[in-house]
């Protein structure tokens, strides 16, 4: 009896606490910064896949990283500010996130004690692998598992992202059908997506495929809505056939159709171990799982991929003549990339050479056998994988965090995978989401893809974070305990928010910077292309690219008054002269921004080659010492020589000719997959081989006419 009236004492409390909760419920709710942020975020994970700007303007590297800049620093920005009105700031004590701070760290040491602070720390916003990258890509993670703190909002977002996978899928595949119409100044090329490359879209279409198998197989649907998601799984197909991606397990490769069938016979014995689980049955309302289903769509998936591994050549022919569609990729192997890596660790094994280094190392470290592959002039920012290369960039110690850091994940996702059976909400959705973040970590531990398809790994860690936040240790601060705490707390606040503003204004103004180089090397007019360009380098003086583009245009502007009368060319001797003196001040300024950049001083040699051959005095000589400089920074190389081999033959040096091209044909002997390539060293080797070298002018500055005026006016 006294157990019965403290339960209707309990029940009589309960209903008083509802009844005086229900009219703040119904109170106009208040304009919540933390809600901004979330949507801030949620517009960043929609456009990602499918932002783009016109080529004109910004390249689709830079737009998309861009996009993820602002928008992750604006959705900080709004939770500062919201956190800064509450006072309470909650740390999580979790693994992947310790992980993840200690490696931006190692970032920012690497960049600083490396071979290029320019290239390390942000680079020129269109690489992926800098400091302010990897930095913004936790902090984009951070907040995205913060802010999606319920299953309604963490469906939303993983709607939003497949969302925009499809629309990226469908429209490639209306590219193809179209055509041009809707190339939208960006898909120059039917192998060219708005995600990225044809294996970037790849990849992520695999992501979706796994989720149609995963819904198809535990989700209990209409029969229309499983007909149409049934045939959706064909589509993933279509980019797979023509992708023909491989991965290098060092050892051995597969290609990605054998991994797929493996895949689903992975994913077949999963579901099949939940549904015989008694705690799934005996939970089958909450879990959701399907007791019995006529078709198994794992197994179907399993037989499309065996039949295109024993068809796919076929298949893969049929398709690129009827898409156009033409897919190789080239990039370095496992012994390439620890080629690479062991040079480097043996003069810097803890750090690395720096973050965004990999091309520079590439150059200097190479093997003389990757001359012998079709793609031995290829720039290769990563290796064999996107965590492989961090061996290079950041050492020892940088890899050996992402190494830990993707075993936390693979550690989160396998406990959430294999602990379904306790849970009574968010079952199919936690399938998908430790699939998909399992499947892509895996790429890019055997694959350097795109920044999209790291961005969206990004994405499903956060959510698996997110899934999981009642598994890790939580700590609130308070700062509104005491005044002088709230003080200091709202100095710091306030100081966030203008360090957040700051690297937003280098990210704009270095996107503005690209956007002028753009239009320069796109005008028809050397003074409009000048002003562009110098626009640039005021807005990012640290690119080299901007100064060797503004020597070229200063030496367009020589070429372009040769062409004058007399008369006229008398009248210019002073602005001939100081764009001669600009372009070359230019050019080595170039070196000087990044002088670890082979292609600078091979611009610089490119430079006083032009005058040289206007009979600029030891203008020819300077440029073969450039071009023998650059082969020091790439010796296995053989196109500095070959230049060099041309500039001594124009000065009739003809024995230093000979022994520079003696040394690139050494390097690489065959030049059948670069006939125009070859054809000029056949002409060196019939120049040489006469009695007395004939003088090679450039055709744009072949007449004797022009260099007698050039000479008399430099008088």
């Amino acid at each position: 009896m006294a157990e019965k009236i403290k339960s209707i004492k309990v029940h009589a409390v309960e209903k008083v606490e509802e009844e005086t909760v229900i009219p703040q419920v119904k109170e106009k709710k208040k304009f919540n910064f933390e809600n901004l942020s979330f949507w801030t975020i949620g517009a960043v994970v929609f456009l990602m896949p499918i932002f783009f700007l016109p080529v004109s303007i910004i390249g689709s590297s830079q737009a998309k990283l861009t996009l993820l800049a602002l928008g992750t620093l604006l959705a900080f920005c709004f939770l500062l500010i919201d956190r800064m009105k509450k006072g309470v700031v909650t740390l999580t004590l979790n693994p992947i996130y310790i992980t993840a701070s200690i490696l931006s760290v190692v970032y920012f040491v690497s960049s600083w004690v490396g071979i290029s602070q320019y290239k390390s720390l942000i680079g020129s916003m269109t690489e992926q692998d800098t400091f302010i990258t990897i930095f913004i890509g936790f902090l984009f993670m951070f907040l995205l598992s913060r802010l999606a703190k319920t299953s309604k909002k963490i469906f939303t977002i993983l709607s939003l992202l497949f969302g925009s996978i499809v629309v990226a899928m469908f429209f490639q595949i209306a590219r193809i059908i179209v055509g041009n119409p809707l190339s939208l100044s960006v898909l120059t090329s039917p192998s060219i997506t708005l995600v990225g490359s044809w294996g970037d879209i790849t990849i992520l279409s695999l992501l979706l495929l796994a989720s149609l198998v995963i819904i198809l197989e535990t989700v209990k649907l209409k029969r229309w809505v499983a007909l149409s998601l049934g045939l959706l799984l064909i589509v993933p197909f279509l980019f797979v056939v023509l992708s023909g991606l491989s991965f290098d397990f060092y050892f051995f490769g597969i290609g990605l159709l054998l991994l797929i069938a493996i895949a689903s016979i992975v994913i077949f014995a999963y579901l099949f171990s939940l549904r015989r689980s008694h705690k799934a049955i005996e939970n089958a309302e909450e879990v959701v799982i399907k007791k019995k289903s006529k078709v198994s769509a794992s197994l179907v998936l399993l037989l499309i991929s065996i039949l295109l591994v024993l068809f796919g050549t076929q298949v893969n022919s049929y398709l690129s003549k009827i898409t156009g569609v033409t897919y190789v990729e080239g990039r370095p192997n496992w012994q390439a990339t620890l080629d690479v890596s062991s040079k480097v660790l043996a003069q810097k094994p803890f750090f690395g050479s720096g973050p965004n280094t990999f091309d520079v190392e590439w150059d200097l470290n190479r093997a003389q056998e990757v001359n012998n592959y079709i793609f031995w002039n290829n720039e290769y920012n990563f290796g064999v994988g996107f965590v492989p290369t961090s061996l290079t960039t950041v050492g020892i110690v940088g890899f050996l965090f992402w190494l830990l850091f993707y075993i936390f994940v693979l550690i989160l996702a396998s406990k959430t995978l294999f602990g379904l059976g306790k849970r009574e909400e968010g079952t199919i959705m936690s399938i998908i989401i430790s699939v998909g973040a399992i499947l892509s970590s895996l790429v890019l531990m055997f694959y350097a893809p795109g920044i999209v398809v790291v961005f969206v790994n990004g994405v499903l860690i956060a959510l698996l974070v997110a899934l999981n936040a009642g598994s890790f240790k939580v700590r609130n601060i308070n700062f509104h305990g005491k005044q002088w705490h709230n003080f200091v707390s709202t100095i710091g606040f306030v100081i966030l928010l203008i360090v957040t503003i700051y690297v937003m204004y280098i990210v704009a103004f270095k996107a503005l910077a690209n956007a002028y180089y753009r239009a320069a090397i796109l005008s028809s007019d050397v003074d409009s292309a000048l002003g562009l360009i110098q626009k640039s380098v005021i807005l990012d003086p640290t690119q080299s690219l901007y100064y060797q583009t503004e020597a070229q245009v200063y030496a367009a502007k020589v070429s372009s008054a040769l062409s004058l009368s007399d008369a006229d060319l008398a009248n210019k001797k002073d602005e001939i002269n100081k764009s001669i003196v600009s372009a070359v001040n230019a050019s080595v300024y170039a070196e000087g921004v990044n002088p670890t950049d082979y292609k600078a001083k091979v611009m610089t040699g490119k430079i006083l080659e032009f005058f040289g051959s206007i009979g600029l005095k030891d203008a020819s000589q300077g440029a073969i010492q450039k071009y023998i400089a650059a082969s020091a920074q790439a010796p296995t190389n053989p196109l500095p020589l070959l230049f060099a081999a041309n500039v001594a033959l124009n000065i009739n040096n003809k024995p230093l000719a000979k022994d520079y091209l003696t040394r690139a044909i050494t390097l690489k002997s065959d030049y059948t997959d670069v006939p125009e390539l070859g054809k000029e060293i056949q002409g060196l080797v019939d120049q040489l081989n006469k009695a007395s070298a004939p003088v090679v002018v450039p055709a744009a500055t072949s007449t004797s006419a022009i260099k007698e005026k050039v000479k008399e006016k430099a008088k």
